[in-house]
């Protein structure tokens, strides 16, 4: 079950450093090295190659036995790095990826014979095969050789011995500069994953199974931050200038944790889209309130972050507050990491954070955002 490793009862609660039974015997680390094989996911483009693609994962990883007070809110996650290399279909036009990514692995249900995991990666992918406009027409795929890396994982660890654990997976990979420079599509890749976790020292591990109390609940967050983008010639049947426009926008929301490690939170967003404006401007396109309020995209959104230590995950869903120019769709998504800095000792409660995200409206990237945030 879930909660193997902290039973719910009266001796739990007396001995906060609880034991394994032996069936769990493993290592406080460990290597991993999985291979990946898969098709690319047909993403609007004229061309999509029917070969399989080749990938080669290793991973350095952690386990977490609740050390800190986030650990046992997450179900004693494991935490850890992968160096992950891809040779792609029909070579000579996607050629090839390297990628480096940290990840947090969840595990949703724990047994004597295997774990059933979620697992989030997020990093920075180098592809040496990009679009070129007369070299390589075909791949409209990625055209810039620094990307953002996502991984999602599904899968099972099956316990063969305290040294060894076979993984079995559903994995998927995506590379994109999320608008930076055109074309974009995005590369994505759903694999089968399958390969092998070894635990050097195997030793019996204590769980701290302490159930945290004193934390804080609720929380006031605020966000500054500079997307990147081309834009998008959908907008309309214009094509668009080739030149990379800011994005300036914030956020505010309130934030509420279900434990250390997990919060949910609701606010308003704002952003302004100088390239929209100069678009309108430039084309003598116009509409009923003028360049500089359809350039502005205020909105509602919901999210949820998931906080490893310093280093945290995201999700988030936003509603625009009225049709405009900016809006592609009137909901869209973004997916991001966060950076925390240490906690200001006068304020309690009181960090900042720096971030990176990727705005999407469906399966369309719509930029790459940095940010400078804070908490309190």
């Amino acid at each position: 079950m879930t909660g193997i490793f902290c039973p719910e009862n009266t001796s739990a609660q007396k001995d906060s450093k609880l034991k394994t039974d032996g069936l769990f015997r493993s290592g406080k680390w460990g290597i991993e090295f999985n291979y990946m094989t898969g098709q690319f996911l047909k993403h609007g483009i004229a061309y999509n190659p029917p070969q399989l693609s080749q990938g080669f994962e290793l991973n350095y990883f952690m386990k977490t036995l609740g050390e800190k007070p986030w650990h046992k809110g997450m179900n004693f996650p494991e935490i850890g790095a992968t160096l992950t290399f891809y040779y792609f279909a029909d070579n000579k036009v996607f050629g090839d990826a390297i990628s480096i990514m940290g990840f947090g692995k969840f595990f949703m249900v724990r047994s004597r014979i295997a774990d059933f995991y979620m697992r989030i990666g997020g990093g920075y992918g180098y592809l040496t095969r990009r679009y070129n406009s007369v070299t390589n027409p075909v791949n409209e795929l990625i055209s810039t050789p620094i990307n953002l890396a996502v991984q999602l994982r599904m899968g099972l660890d099956w316990k063969i011995s305290q040294y060894f654990q076979l993984n079995t997976a559903i994995s998927f990979n995506h590379f994109s500069n999320s608008a930076m420079q055109l074309p974009n599509y995005g590369l994505n890749i759903p694999s089968g994953t399958i390969g092998l976790r070894y635990f050097p020292r195997p030793k019996e591990l204590g769980y701290n199974c302490e159930r945290p109390t004193n934390f804080k609940k609720n929380e006031i967050m605020w966000k500054y931050s500079i997307g990147i983008e081309q834009l998008h010639s959908f907008v309309y049947n214009i094509i668009p200038p080739t030149r990379k426009y800011p994005v300036p926008g914030g956020m505010l929301a309130y934030a509420r944790y279900i434990n250390p490690g997990i919060k949910f939170y609701g606010g308003l967003s704002f952003e302004y889209f100088p390239a929209i404006h100069d678009y309108l401007i430039t084309n003598d396109i116009h509409t009923q309130y003028g360049p500089t309020f359809s350039a502005a995209a205020p909105s509602a959104l919901v999210g949820n972050e998931f906080i490893l230590g310093r280093l945290s995950m995201f999700y988030s869903v936003g509603v625009y507050l009225w049709e405009n120019t900016a809006a592609i769709t009137p909901v869209y998504f973004k997916l991001g990491m966060n950076l925390y800095l240490a906690e200001i000792k006068k304020r309690k409660g009181t960090t900042f954070f720096f971030g990176n995200s990727v705005k999407a409206h469906l399966n369309v990237a719509q930029y790459n955002e940095f940010s400078v945030g804070g908490t309190f």
